[in-house]
């Protein structure tokens, strides 16, 4: 069906206590191939009406005994389905009073009386027009919301796995809709220690969800295998890409924990680790040596790591920055040393994570967060 169709079979309802007036109207918009219209004299009867039908516009009179037009669209708003209130207010009042009263009680366009047929004829399509639009993106946007949770559902399931190590690490995950950008991966291989793997990609929500079951393919596969930390990281980077299109990328930090307690440190466009004694001092701190994965090609991929012997009792940290990006009401970053000296506080204290989030959420003066966050730390060194 054409929209011109629909726009003449649309339904449209009067309401107007002076009969003359709905004769009129009828009639006009009869003539003119409206040919579903039905016309009320007493408001509450139209009420009624409304209330089971599927109304799609509202020629409403302002002064009427029973309920005047101010109360009829005051009931309207809690019978609307949708955002969209289609009222066309008839009303031989001229004041801007008036009008400005209709305008916030929910009118979208006025006819003023005596009605002008072409004006009055106009004046009705171009408001069907639009709430058949409206409606249209309605439809739309609902079918794209369960298609995106049905996406989002399959993405989530491809990145659970059951070989998450949970051994010597305590972390925050704090995504800002349904799909995490952000990704955390943790695994032992087979001839001790442990590999972990924090990762942001470019944006948050679906879009950057969808590398997700990539890198936890490769990183639990190869780390089972007993392959390194450069072959897995040149691996995910071949990978990403091959696969993800221009301008997406994956910013990353690898921990890997030798047998003899020695830690790799790789990272690849991620805020700094850092490295806290048992104290809770800082004892030093991993910057980004390197371009985050998916960037370059395999030929021009390089691995530049530090390597580094804790003390008993250390804890290095890493974390996405969604942390340090949250901003302020003046727009003003959490930044990286507010952020480590939260994390001191906490080690000086109850050692409770969850008050980083507070700490954040206060900050912010909102509550909101922009972008995923995603937290790790790793106790040092590892229990067997």
């Amino acid at each position: 069906m054409s929209l011109q169709q629909a726009i003449l079979q649309a339904h449209i309802m009067i309401i107007d206590d002076q009969r003359m007036s709905v004769l009129m109207l009828q009639s006009l918009l009869k003539q003119n191939g409206f040919n579903n219209v039905q016309a009320f004299t007493d408001p509450r009867e139209g009420l009624a009406h409304y209330a089971d039908a599927q109304v799609d516009l509202v020629l409403l009179d302002i002064d009427m005994p029973h309920m005047d037009g101010f109360q009829v669209m005051e009931a309207l708003k809690g019978m609307e389905r949708g955002s969209y209130i289609p009222v066309l207010v008839l009303t031989g009042l001229q004041d801007e009073r008036t009008r400005n009263r209709a305008l916030e009680s929910g009118a979208k366009d006025f006819l003023t009386k005596p009605f002008n047929p072409v004006e009055t004829v106009l004046r009705v399509r171009n408001m069907l027009e639009v709430r058949l639009l409206h409606s249209d993106i309605q439809r739309q946007n609902e079918i794209l919301a369960k298609e995106r949770a049905f996406v989002e559902e399959i993405i989530n399931r491809m990145r659970e796995v059951s070989d998450f190590e949970t051994r010597n690490i305590r972390y925050l995950i704090e995504p800002v809709s349904t799909s995490c950008g952000d990704i955390l991966l943790s695994a032992r291989p087979p001839g001790g220690g442990q590999h972990v793997f924090l990762g942001d990609f470019t944006g948050h929500g679906l879009c950057a969800s969808l590398g997700g079951p990539i890198v936890n393919d490769i990183f639990y596969l190869m780390t089972a295998k007993g392959f390194s930390m450069d072959e897995i990281l040149g691996e995910m980077n071949r990978k990403l890409n091959a696969k993800l299109p221009v301008g997406m990328f994956l910013a990353g930090a690898f921990m890997a924990v030798a047998p003899d307690g020695t830690v790799t440190v790789w990272n690849g466009g991620l805020p700094e680790l850092v490295l806290f004694d048992g104290d809770g001092t800082i004892d030093q701190r991993f910057g980004s040596d390197n371009l985050p994965l998916g960037i370059v090609g395999e030929k021009a991929f390089r691995v530049r790591a530090s390597t580094v012997q804790p003390a008993a009792g250390s804890r290095l940290v890493a974390f996405s920055d969604g942390s340090v990006e949250t901003c302020d009401v003046a727009g003003e970053m959490f930044g990286q040393e507010r952020m480590e000296n939260v994390l001191r506080d906490i080690y000086a204290g109850d050692g409770d994570l969850d008050r980083l989030l507070a700490a954040l959420e206060d900050y912010s003066g909102s509550g909101r967060r922009e972008d995923d966050l995603t937290l790790v730390e790793l106790a040092l060194p590892l229990t067997r």
